[in-house]
């Protein structure tokens, strides 16, 4: 049996906890273009990715 995924919401509501500013479906929309980008598995990708330079 291959592992669950984690709801939505939840990722919503971890991405709030953390402070990120961004929801679940920015959140995926940066990861997939990290990777399709030739970005790393790094852990501070989201910083790298959604850093706003305004």
């Amino acid at each position: 049996m291959s592992p669950s995924l984690p709801l939505l919401s939840e990722i919503d509501e971890a991405a709030r906890g953390l402070g990120l500013g961004a929801s679940a479906p920015e959140l995926h929309g940066a990861l997939c273009g990290w990777l399709a980008g030739g970005g790393g598995d790094v852990r501070d990708w989201p910083a790298r990715v959604l850093a706003d330079d305004a």
